[in-house]
């Protein structure tokens, strides 16, 4: 990789930013590329909650400052067991949400032996966990949007405001 030899002016096409700008432009660029790290999300049924098992579970999340970013992502496996009721995703420990309607985001479900795919919007559930919602009405549940069977899997990426 080659480093860039221009003039700050050449960079950002005449606009010269003050050191202020900078710091915050580089403390976020630090915090984006440094910040990422791995947590085990947690994974409830609003009845009774599903068991792991042999399958997969696994996260990541970074924030900058009001901005947290996490991936979540479970893969059935052969002893994995479905619970009953709506499912909600734990948020990474320590974040406090601005407010209830301040998290976002996309949800993929696969259904492996057909494949069948199922896209979905991210919400908060109020409680420090989001959930998976289409045209207002909960989406992934133990039974839905398909039997889940080993292999099945689901994805979210959150985007959340944060209390700073």
């Amino acid at each position: 990789m080659t480093e860039w030899d221009g003039t700050l002016p050449t960079l950002l096409a005449g606009i010269v930013p003050s050191a202020d700008d900078w710091d915050q432009i580089t403390g976020l660029l630090h915090a984006v590329s440094d910040a990422r790290g791995s947590y085990t999300p947690s994974w409830h049924g609003s009845t009774s909650d599903p068991s792991l098992g042999n399958g997969t579970r696994t996260g990541w999340s970074l924030r900058a400052r009001a901005l947290g970013i996490a991936d979540i992502g479970i893969t059935f496996g052969s002893t994995t067991t479905v619970g009953s009721g709506t499912y909600t995703f734990g948020l990474p420990a320590g974040w406090s949400l601005a407010n209830s309607g301040a998290v976002i985001g996309l949800a993929y479900m696969r259904d492996d032996s057909v494949p069948t795919h199922s896209l979905g919007a991210v919400a908060s559930s109020g409680t420090g966990a989001v959930l998976i919602r289409l045209h207002g009405a909960d989406l992934a549940a133990h039974n839905a949007p398909f039997t889940w069977a080993t292999s099945d899997s689901i994805r979210l990426l959150v985007i959340a405001e944060l209390t700073p």
